[in-house]
């Protein structure tokens, strides 16, 4: 539907939400909190899901939940992590490297960290559509990463962070993470990193055969 694709493209690339603590115990209470989120936005609308629920379903007590979320909307934010510092300066300095390569090695290096189930993800693309505020909390994780890449692309080609050559290098970049998870999200089970078993290097999902 027309609110689908919306919240599909306004939602990819998920790059910015990045919780503080990553305990083995932080991460486990988190995945059992959202499991509880995602279980409940199964039975009735998100926007008619509250803390309280959430809380109740996961064995959790409510100071809990916001001990590890901002809202209750962020826990439907998958756990992915941005651009590293590291992989952004990179991109802007290492200007001996091909745009294309360059471009390759800054995405690899996200896909690299990035481990979410493909299949919370479909079920996130669809709620979003349910809820306004839901919808608003993903582009906000857009919008945090574009202007980490702006400000990257800016400082590798030398121009302004408006200029057409910026907005068109990271429109390009934002639109190939766009493709490639458009691609893995129509395979069922699909994981979204795939391991080079042989070099030891995570890349992009592979292109469906």
């Amino acid at each position: 539907t027309e609110i689908y694709t919306l919240s599909l493209h306004d939602a990819l690339p998920i790059s910015c939400y990045i919780m503080g603590v990553t305990s083995p115990t932080a991460i486990r209470t988190q995945g059992v909190i959202r499991r509880a989120a995602m279980e409940l936005a199964v039975e009735k609308p998100v926007d008619e899901v509250t803390v309280d629920d959430i809380a109740e379903r996961a064995g959790v007590s409510r100071r809990t939940v916001f001990n590890h979320f901002p809202s209750k909307y962020d826990v439907y934010l998958p756990p992915v992590v941005a651009h590293s510092e590291e992989a952004l300066e990179t991109f802007a300095t290492d200007i001996s490297t091909s745009l294309a390569d360059a471009i390759r090695t800054l995405l690899d290096a996200r896909w690299r960290n990035f481990d979410v189930n493909l299949d919370d993800l479909r079920e996130l693309m669809r709620i979003s559509g349910e809820s306004t505020e839901l919808r608003m909390a993903l582009k906000e994780t857009v919008d945090c990463q574009r202007a980490a890449l702006m400000t990257a692309a800016a400082r590798r080609i030398g121009r302004s962070e408006d200029s057409l050559e910026v907005l068109a290098l990271v429109g390009t970049i934002q639109a190939m993470e766009r493709s490639v998870f458009q691609a893995a999200m129509v395979r069922p089970g699909a994981s979204s990193t795939i391991i080079d078993r042989k070099s030891g290097s995570a890349g992009m999902p592979r292109p469906i055969s």
